[in-house]
């Protein structure tokens, strides 16, 4: 193959589901941003459904990794660890791995840690969506076994938005109760939910009124409630409702643990313009190098989270100054067109050797 390739590319990802969540958002975002760019891109998928996605997505469902594919395509990535394999039996010209989050890391996988290590270790370029992973990965594997490209985040900015003026000026003046949201999924320890929750529980022991509100993507709220009442309990809301949700809100409560492999939501609810208090963990804190728009707390701790958040509710001037930073911050660095762009070189480079 010729340097310097300028023909559309096909270009493929796997996934398990299609089901909402923010790691399929991130892949749907990937593929609209090569299509955009001129490139033939695609989802193939066993399970779920796209409809939750606002945008037109070309995904074909089949029953097993087996089944034939229309085309052959020049790159296909795998986009979970389980999809891996199946990519490398498929006739592809190169495999590629793409990585949002060590899963070795996590309780949850505990019991199969070997397994996806192995996985880890194939011989295969890997992409991410940070610095911060490249260097666990690299911490974790011999750096001569593969590559590791990061080609960065894509946040939708055209759609998640700051609030219309009139409501950006009802949040100056905004008086308890306070809307505290929080998005993630209980169950999934990375998410540290139950922390956030802690941290709320603290604030209304204090006598600080709080409308507390949560949206998930499996129903939690029973469990939940065992620490703290939910007021407003919200599962799979499209994006197009999280936008809503996002500019009602008043503070932003992002409660991950270290291994996080983003944080779309944090960064969704940024570009909206809401104040956030968010633990001090690497992905969180790689999005500018101020580190200035958000207020940080150590990761994991409810008590520090409450403190930080009751200050963020006294102080108008701080919120005001976060309204105004957040959207700053993430138009600069988290443009699809910017992502795109590194996608496309990547993948060339790739070919072209």
């Amino acid at each position: 193959m010729k340097s310097g390739r300028s023909e559309s590319l096909k270009i493929c990802y796997l996934l398990e589901t299609t089901d909402l969540s923010g790691g399929v958002r991130v892949v749907f975002d990937q593929v609209r941003a090569l299509a955009q760019l001129g490139h033939q891109s695609c989802v193939l998928s066993r399970h779920g459904s796209h409809l939750w996605y606002p945008y037109d997505v070309p995904v074909q469902y089949v029953s097993d990794w087996d089944y034939p594919i229309d085309q052959k395509p020049d790159i296909l990535v795998g986009t979970f660890w389980t999809t891996i394999d199946p990519a490398l039996h498929m006739k592809a010209t190169q495999v590629v791995h793409l990585c949002q989050g060590c899963e070795w890391n996590t309780p949850e996988y505990e019991l199969i840690r070997e397994q996806i290590e192995a996985v880890y270790a194939y011989p295969i370029p890997k992409i991410t969506i940070g610095d911060w992973l490249t260097d666990q990965i690299y911490a974790k594997f011999d750096r001569n076994l593969f590559h590791v490209e990061n080609v960065g985040q894509i946040v939708d900015v055209s759609l998640f938005q700051r609030p219309p003026f009139f409501q950006r000026v009802l949040r100056r003046f905004k008086r308890p109760p306070f809307n505290i949201l929080i998005v993630g999924m209980f169950d999934a320890w990375v998410k540290g939910i139950s922390i956030a929750l802690d941290a709320v529980a603290r604030l209304r022991y204090q006598g600080i009124p709080i409308r507390l509100i949560r949206v998930a993507t499996s129903e939690s709220r029973i469990n939940e409630e065992t620490i703290t009442p939910v007021d407003a309990f919200y599962c799979n809301i499209p994006a197009l409702e999280m936008v809503r949700i996002y500019q009602d809100a008043d503070i932003f409560l992002a409660s991950s643990r270290w291994s996080e492999g983003f944080g779309l939501p944090f960064a969704e609810a940024l570009a909206c313009g809401l104040p956030a208090v968010a633990s001090a963990i690497p992905s969180y804190m790689s999005f500018d190098s101020r580190k200035d728009y958000a207020c940080f707390v150590p990761e994991g701790d409810a008590m520090a989270m409450a403190e930080t958040t009751r200050n963020l509710m006294a102080d108008v001037g701080l919120r005001n100054r976060l309204t105004r930073r957040g959207p700053e911050v993430i138009n600069k660095n988290f443009g699809a067109k910017m992502v795109g762009q590194r996608l496309e070189k990547y993948f060339k480079r790739l070919l072209n050797e």
